[in-house]
């Protein structure tokens, strides 16, 4: 028997999904390989996937590799092998020459439906950053005051205190774009200089645009107080169309560069679960 994890997140191309190269259609080769050399009897696959909110279209861009797939793909590699799924409680008694149902475990208490499976859709397009924090419910005046003061202040200062790239996209001075986008639907925007260690506050029309990033003024507020990850703040970058320069660099520069998520989470390691703790330990 072979325990087999095969999750593939596309957690980095939801970022930016006009960018995106499309997830493959088959298993990895190598995966298939591997498992004929190994031989098993019966292959465990096991999978993190998990859902958002019912109308994100994240629910269908995550996770390519569905149980399914895995299963139709392995069987079909492995003639020998069964794919053999263990939902949580389940339980099995694996002997040399057979395998049978045991009694679930009296200490797992699974929730809902359990043979359930991602419904990846390559095809489905990203809306717009406006329409999806038309989504939440709006911030009180001093959240949102919260958020402008660190567009305007706390993230010049926190970039100031992070290390220089030293090579990549980065490496040189960009002009970036900010936008932040409230209950309604409307945009608030703000344009930065990024030189070294400096980032620079500029007008509307100071310099040609060559990095742009966009999310829900509600999800902003949740990274600043409540240690949102980034996985469920629906951040879009480089939604915009640059100078043919800048174009042919981004197409190698690394996302994750970004300024605000470096600002974010290049030092706040575990932020969300400590705000986590925090709220249970105030409920309590």
């Amino acid at each position: 028997m072979v325990l087999w994890p095969f999750q593939t997140m596309r957690e980095i191309e939801v970022l930016s999904p006009t960018r995106a190269c499309a997830a493959p259609a088959t298993l990895p080769e190598e995966w298939l390989e591997q498992l004929a050399l190994l031989d098993p009897r019966y292959v465990v696959p096991s999978s993190c996937q998990f859902v958002q909110e019912p109308w994100s279209w994240y629910n269908h861009a995550f996770f390519p590799i569905t149980y399914g797939q895995f299963q139709e793909e392995v069987e079909a590699a492995l003639p020998r092998a069964r794919v053999l799924r263990m939902n949580p409680s389940l339980s099995f008694e694996l002997e040399r020459d057979s395998l049978r149902a045991a009694a679930p475990l009296d200490w797992v208490l699974p929730l809902g439906e359990q043979d359930v499976d991602y419904a990846y859709d390559a095809g489905k397009a990203a809306p717009p950053t406006a329409a999806i924090a038309r989504r939440f419910a709006p911030l009180t005046a001093a959240q949102s005051e919260r958020v402008w003061d660190y567009c305007r202040h706390g993230m010049l200062e926190r970039y100031a205190e992070l290390e220089a790239p030293c090579e990549g996209y980065f490496e040189r001075a960009r002009v970036w774009r900010l936008s932040v986008y409230d209950h309604a639907g409307a945009g608030r925007h703000f344009r930065y200089r990024l030189d070294g260690e400096r980032m620079t506050a500029l007008a509307d029309d100071d310099g040609a645009l060559s990095w742009s990033t966009e999310l829900p003024l509600a999800k902003l507020y949740a990274a600043l107080e409540s240690g949102e990850s980034l996985t469920s703040m629906y951040v879009r970058i480089n939604a915009a169309r640059f100078d043919a320069a800048s174009e042919a660099e981004i197409a190698t520069a690394d996302i994750v560069d970004d300024p605000l998520i470096r600002c974010l989470f290049n030092v706040e390691f575990g932020a969300y679960q400590a705000a986590q703790l925090k709220r249970i330990k105030e409920a309590s």
